[in-house]
C-alpha cells in the first residue's frame, strides 16, 4: 500500500514536463489529499512466485523501489551452471511431451525432403562402381556405367584437400591493424598451436575433410561438426553427410530455419560412454530398432554390405537445435 502525495510545486513540474500549462492543469493533477490508492502489491506471488527473492525501499516521495532476486519455477530449482544438463531438472512428463513433439516435428521435416534425397540415391548409380545384370533390351545385355562422374569427385577431392591442408598445415594467421614484432610473434604462436590442435590432436581431421569433400561433389553439399568430445575431453571435427542434416525443405538458410536436427548412429557402447560422462541421463534404453534410411541402404547395396543384427545394431539418435519455451523463462518464443 502506497500513498498517493504530490506538492503542489512537483505537479507543476510534471505539468511542465507534459507540455502542460500548469497554472491551468494543477488542478487537474492534484488527487484529492485525502484518498489512499492501492497500486496492487498483493504479496510475494506478485513478484514472480512465493519463493522469489525480492527487497522493497521506500522513497521520501512516498513511491517504494523494488528489487527482484532469484525467481521461482514450476519447474524446481534449475542449475545455474550453463553447462548443466537441463533434462535432469525436468520431470518425466514434461521430457516425454517434448520428446513426442519434436520427433513428430523431424518426421515433418523428413517428409518435406522425400524427393531429394530420392535423388541423392539415384546418383549413387552414375558412380558406375557397380556392374548387375540386365535383362533388357535383351538377356545378357552390357550394363556398364562409364565412371566419369566418379573420376571427376576423386580428381576434384584430391586436388582441392591439398589447397585445404598444406604441408605446414590448415591454419595462417596474420595481423590485423598496426604490425608491430609482439603482435606478430603472437600471430605465430596462435599458428602454431591451432596447427598442432588440428593435425596433431584431432587425428580425424584430415581424412574427415577428404570425406567432405567426397561428399560435396557427388551431393553438392556436405557440413562439417565442430565439437567438444566430452569423452576424450578434446575438440572434435567430424563429416557430416547431407542427407543426416535434418532441415525442412523451404529453409532458405540453416540461420533461418525452425531446426537444424543431427541424425546419428551410434552403437550400444557409443552411447554408454556418454552416458558415464554426464553428457547424456543414465536411463536404461530399448533395444535399438537398427533402421536405415533410404540413402544408407542405397550405399550399403552398392558396396555390398549387409546390415548388422542382433546387439551390433545402431541406435538412431536425434540431436536436435531448436527454440523450446518451457513457459515460466519469461520469454515469449
Amino acid at each position: 500500500m502506497a500513498i498517493a502525495d504530490k506538492s503542489e510545486r512537483q505537479l507543476q513540474e510534471m505539468a511542465a514536463q507534459m507540455g502542460l500549462d500548469p497554472a491551468m492543469e494543477t488542478e487537474f493533477l492534484a488527487p484529492d489529499p485525502g484518498i489512499a490508492v492501492d497500486i496492487g502489491l498483493d504479496g510475494p506471488e506478485a513478484l514472480g512466485g512465493a519463493d522469489s527473492e525480492y527487497e522493497i525501499v521506500d522513497t521520501p516521495d512516498g513511491g517504494a523501489e523494488i528489487t527482484l532476486g532469484k525467481q521461482g519455477s514450476l519447474y524446481g530449482d534449475l542449475p545455474e551452471d550453463h553447462e548443466a544438463n537441463l533434462a535432469e531438472h525436468l520431470d518425466e512428463t514434461t521430457l516425454s511431451a517434448m520428446a513426442s513433439d519434436l520427433i513428430r516435428q523431424v518426421e515433418d521435416d523428413l517428409g518435406s525432403r522425400r524427393d531429394w534425397e530420392h535423388t541423392l540415391k539415384e546418383a549413387l548409380k552414375a558412380l558406375g562402381m557397380k556392374i548387375e545384370e540386365k535383362d533388357r533390351p535383351w538377356k545378357g545385355a552390357c550394363s556398364v556405367i562409364h565412371p566419369l562422374l566418379g573420376e571427376s569427385i576423386v580428381r576434384f577431392q584430391s586436388q582441392t584437400v591439398g589447397d585445404i591442408i598444406p604441408p605446414a598445415g590448415p591454419v595462417k594467421a596474420s595481423v590485423v591493424g598496426l604490425m608491430k614484432p609482439e603482435k606478430l610473434e603472437r600471430a605465430r604462436r596462435v599458428e602454431r598451436h591451432m596447427n598442432y590442435v588440428l593435425m596433431d590432436q584431432m587425428t580425424e581431421y584430415r581424412p574427415e575433410t577428404e570425406r567432405l569433400l567426397f561428399g560435396l561433389a557427388l551431393n553438392g553439399s556436405s557440413f562439417r561438426k565442430i565439437f567438444k568430445d566430452p569423452v576424450r575431453n578434446i575438440p572434435r571435427s567430424i563429416y557430416i553427410r547431407a542427407d543426416d542434416v535434418i532441415v525442412h525443405y523451404e529453409a532458405s538458410d540453416l540461420q533461418d530455419a525452425d531446426r537444424i536436427t543431427h541424425r546419428m548412429y551410434l552403437s550400444q557402447y557409443q552411447v554408454s560412454r556418454f552416458q558415464a560422462s554426464g553428457f547424456y541421463r543414465n536411463k536404461s534404453l530399448q533395444d535399438p530398432l537398427g533402421t536405415t534410411s533410404e540413402y544408407d541402404q542405397a550405399i550399403s547395396d552398392l558396396v555390398g554390405v549387409e546390415p548388422v543384427s542382433g546387439e551390433r545394431r545402431k541406435r538412431e539418435i536425434y540431436e536436435i537445435q531448436c527454440y523450446w519455451d518451457l513457459g515460466e523463462d519469461r520469454f515469449d518464443l
